[in-house]
C-alpha cells in the first residue's frame, strides 16, 4: 500500500492518494482548490502511472471535497465516490453535474476500494464526519480528519494497532476550538 499526502487550499487541508500494486488509486478528501493544485495532483498521478478510479469523502465541508470538480475536467470514466450516505447526499447534490457513481458505505462495514479494505467509522465534528481504516498488503493506515477527541469506543477499536495513524490536530496545545482537536489531544 502506498499513501501520499498533499496539503491544499488556503485552509491547509490534507488530501491523500492511496494505491496498491494495481496502480488504481483512490483520492481521499480532494481539497485541491486552484489550477496549480489541480496540476500538482494530476501531474503526480500521471508521473506514478496511476489511474484514479475512486474518491472518498469523509464529510461535507468544502475544503475536503471541492477538488472533486477537477475530475469533471480530466476524468474520462465515471468515477466511484464512496462515503457515508449523509455525506454522499450532501456532496453529491453539489456535484450533480459531474458524472459519478455514489457508493454508500455504512460505518463499521468494510468495503473493497481499489483492492484495499476500507472501513469508515464515525468521529465527532460539527457535521457528520468519518475516519477511515485502510488495510492492504498486510499494512493498516488509519486516518481521521477534522475531529474532536471525544471518539466512541467502537471507532477507537478500529484505530488501534495501525501501522500508521494520522489524526489531524490542527491547533497547538492550549488552543481549544469546539470542532477540532489540538495537538495535545
Amino acid at each position: 500500500m502506498n499513501i501520499v499526502k498533499f496539503v491544499f487550499n488556503p485552509l491547509q487541508e490534507n488530501t491523500y492518494l492511496a494505491w496498491d500494486s494495481t496502480l488504481e488509486c483512490v483520492v481521499i478528501d480532494a481539497g485541491n482548490a486552484s489550477a496549480k493544485e489541480d496540476r500538482t495532483l494530476s501531474d503526480f498521478i500521471a508521473e506514478q502511472g496511476l489511474t484514479p478510479v475512486a474518491a472518498v469523502n469523509t464529510h461535507g465541508h468544502f475544503d475536503h471535497f471541492m477538488g472533486f470538480a477537477d475530475f469533471y475536467r480530466v476524468q474520462r470514466e465515471i468515477i466511484k465516490v464512496y462515503g457515508a450516505p449523509e455525506v454522499l447526499d450532501y456532496c453529491g447534490s453539489i456535484f450533480s453535474f459531474i458524472r459519478h457513481e455514489e457508493i454508500p458505505v455504512l460505518p463499521f462495514e468494510p468495503v473493497e476500494i481499489c483492492g484495499m479494505e476500507v472501513t469508515l467509522f464515525p468521529v465527532v465534528h460539527d457535521t457528520p464526519t468519518y475516519g477511515m481504516r485502510i488495510r492492504a498488503d498486510g499494512k493498516t493506515f488509519v486516518y481521521s480528519c477534522d475531529t474532536r477527541a471525544e471518539i466512541c469506543e467502537e471507532s477507537l477499536d478500529l484505530m488501534r494497532d495501525a501501522d500508521l495513524l494520522l489524526l489531524d490536530g490542527i491547533f497547538p496545545p492550549g488552543v481549544n476550538i469546539a470542532k477540532h482537536m489540538n495537538t495535545a489531544d
